[in-house]
């Protein structure tokens, strides 16, 4: 195992590895065995082999319902805090927990959106 520091690149990496299986929509099972720990939603402690980092992900949804001649769309931004944690006996790192901060620059339609998240995109 590497006991060299998480770089910059790698946390881009590990990141956009995540978010791209994510907009997949790939099945928990394959999140499971590419990119997520096994215990993804503990958030405890930190040491050599796991990191915290904050991200501010800025963000465009797009939704069309017919008949409508145009879509809705969605942007702002979302405060991340993420944990990232190395594989145990591996160089690999994966994404252990991802919490969201927050919100700020939504559009009217994003404030709506998340003001009823039991909706969703649901009208």
């Amino acid at each position: 195992m590497s006991d060299a520091p998480l770089s910059e690149k790698q946390i881009r990496d590990t990141l956009a590895a995540y978010l791209g299986l994510l907009q997949r929509h790939v099945s928990a099972e394959e999140m499971m065995s590419k990119i997520l720990t096994d215990d993804f939603v503990e958030v405890a402690g930190r040491s050599d082999d796991e990191v915290e980092i904050k991200t501010r992900l800025e963000f465009f949804l797009r939704r069309w319902e017919p008949p409508s001649p145009t879509s809705d769309e969605f942007t702002g931004w979302a405060f991340h805090t993420w944990i990232l944690r190395r594989s145990a006996g591996q160089s690999e790192w994966r994404v252990a927990a991802q919490l969201v901060d927050g919100f700020d620059h939504l559009n009217d339609n994003a404030k709506r959106l998340f003001s009823t998240p039991e909706e969703g995109l649901k009208r």
